[in-house]
């Protein structure tokens, strides 16, 4: 009888500590954050990839993951002043980020831009980022000024 006088209570003890808690909010901001733009129905795998329609429609589609680019950048410098960015797109995701429009104090937070399989590859192509300077053939070595690299 003593057995189950001194069980019952443990068991409500157990159930209380087993109970889930709140967790405490934690940011951490990196100094400098990758954030990938894929291409047709593929995955980036980076710290954060933009989620956007990536079937065959270029028109709509683009425009919209820009949208969702420059709404994510906007909030990501918010949360993390200090943080900068480097984008990536492969395919249809370096149109994304060509049509990225970003205020002037986001630009000056984008360090770099790669895009790799660039439909638009081209020196005069727009860029969100302060003072482009576009490298059409980085494989080469050749200079290590730009901001922007294009590999096709």
């Amino acid at each position: 009888m003593r057995f189950q006088y001194l069980v019952t209570p443990l068991i409500f003890v157990a159930s209380a500590l087993g109970a889930p808690v709140e967790l405490e909010t934690r940011q951490s901001c990196s100094a400098l954050q990758l954030v990938h733009v894929a291409a047709l129905a593929s995955s980036g795998i980076t710290t954060k990839s933009i989620t956007y329609d990536t079937s065959a429609e270029y028109v709509v589609t683009v425009a919209a993951g820009a949208a969702i680019t420059a709404g994510y950048l906007a909030v990501q410098a918010v949360a993390c002043p200090n943080q900068r960015f480097i984008l990536s797109g492969y395919s249809k995701g370096a149109l994304v980020l060509h049509s990225t429009t970003l205020t002037r104090s986001l630009k000056s937070k984008v360090a770099s831009i790669l895009v790799f399989g660039d439909p638009a590859r081209n020196i005069n192509s727009p860029w969100p980022i302060n003072s482009p300077s576009v490298d059409l053939a980085p494989k080469d070595g050749s200079s290590s000024s730009q901001n922007i690299a294009s590999f096709c």
